[in-house]
């Protein structure tokens, strides 16, 4: 994180910790900002410029997927 309101998130890294299997990125750490808090995360590239974000905290999990323009 490069600028924030709150100078305490000011160069932590929002994904850290992915390894790659030759097939996907997994055992990961996100950090979540608004809560302070970090989920377990992996993440997959398509063919189509295209990435999947999952991330899971406790019992809950949420994934994204972020197209390159």
């Amino acid at each position: 994180i490069r600028s924030a309101e709150d100078q305490n998130i000011v160069g932590k890294k929002q994904i850290a910790g992915l390894k790659y299997n030759g097939k996907e990125f997994y055992d990961g750490t996100l950090y979540i900002v608004k809560r302070g808090k970090t989920a377990k995360c992996s993440a997959s590239i398509s063919a189509n410029n295209s990435m999947e974000l999952k991330a899971s905290y406790g019992m809950m999990s949420k994934s994204q997927t972020w197209t390159k323009l």
